[in-house]
């Protein structure tokens, strides 16, 4: 996934190979967005990743016009 700053939203996008699909567009003031951005940078701060019971999740920030944008990969153990 990754989620990218555009037109006051943040744009959550599923990516396969080849192709994007937007599957999220939160208004960038709202409660819901800024506590995604929160724990997206919390995640990033921790190496990058959270190791869980049954997955491991790593969030990488990168530039994207100026903006931080972030790359969230879900792997399975």
């Amino acid at each position: 996934m990754e989620v990218e700053y555009k037109d006051r939203c943040e744009e959550v996008f599923a990516i396969g190979t080849g192709m994007s699909v937007c599957v999220a567009r939160l208004d960038s003031s709202s409660a819901e967005a800024c506590s995604l951005r929160e724990q997206l940078y919390a995640v990033a701060e921790r190496n990058g990743h959270i190791s869980g019971c049954a997955f491991v999740l790593s969030v990488r920030i990168f530039e994207n016009f100026g903006e931080d944008a972030f790359r969230v990969t879900i792997e399975t153990r």
